[in-house]
């Protein structure tokens, strides 16, 4: 695992977090059987099929050991700041005042389903949990933490070519979680909506998936910043095809634009 960089991650301890997952997907636990909220994301996990595979690998490659539900009085703190998802230390935390903002987002929006918004939650944390993004964080880590050595706190606070570059680099991190978290929402809201998933030739399929994609923004409350993403100008707007977001240079930098107007999306 990688070391958290100076501090920037401060998890009070846990008191018994619960587990939960799929049949065959990272640990089964009697925990998950008992409790209703363990059950719905075991379901639901289940109707997603890339994201379950994507989870597996990751506890396969040793990089994510479960999905933890924090007790109601277990804050959830990161950089100073309450949270209500991260990944911490091979965990993928949640907290119940999550659960329950995206109920009452579901009910406030009518038509808008939890489920999905859910989903996406925890598919943009096992995005956080891939080996490349680790080695991303791992690398900011390790080159903060030589100037600190090198030059001292006060140095490096002075110097802001490398803050900038340090911020510049959590907020690539930050992307690629996004569209990583997309995709595999996608993915599931497709199988979801009986439409082909993946590349397709067929113009029809193209049309329903454009549709879908189109439909599911409004589903997530977290996908903010793909909206701001997608309304850039200049040539810098997200490129979206229609069966998903594409890794690429040109789209990361574009959510990193979005994500400095909207700084509290960062998690």
């Amino acid at each position: 695992m990688y070391r958290l960089p100076l501090a920037l991650i401060t998890l009070l301890a846990l008191s018994g977090p619960v587990m939960a997952t799929p049949s065959g997907t990272v640990t089964n636990t009697n925990s998950a059987q008992a409790d209703p909220r363990l059950q719905r994301i075991s379901a639901l996990l289940a109707r997603a099929p890339t994201l379950a595979a994507e989870l597996q690998q990751l506890h396969t490659d040793g990089l994510l050991k479960t999905l933890n539900i924090l007790p109601p009085e277990q804050p959830l703190q990161i950089a100073g700041r309450d949270r209500s998802a991260a990944l911490v230390e091979g965990y993928i935390l949640l907290t119940p005042g999550l659960l329950d903002s995206l109920e009452e987002n579901a009910r406030r929006r009518h038509h808008a389903n939890a489920d999905f918004a859910l989903l996406y939650v925890i598919a943009h944390q096992a995005g956080h949990a891939q080996a490349a993004q680790q080695a991303h964080l791992q690398a900011l880590s390790d080159r903060l933490t030589a100037q600190v050595h090198e030059r001292g706190g006060d140095a490096v606070r002075a110097d802001a070519g490398l803050l900038e570059a340090f911020a510049t680099g959590m907020m690539e991190i930050e992307a690629r979680a996004t569209l990583v978290g997309w995709n595999h929402t996608l993915d599931a809201w497709l199988h979801h909506k009986g439409i082909a998933c993946g590349p397709q030739e067929n113009p029809d399929v193209s049309v329903q998936q454009v549709m879908a994609q189109t439909e599911l923004l409004q589903q997530v409350p977290h996908a903010r910043p793909l909206e701001l993403a997608i309304g850039l100008d200049n040539g810098k707007a997200l490129q979206m095809e229609a069966h998903g977001i594409a890794l690429s240079e040109h789209n990361i930098a574009a959510v990193v634009t979005a994500l400095r107007r909207m700084p509290q999306a960062l998690d």
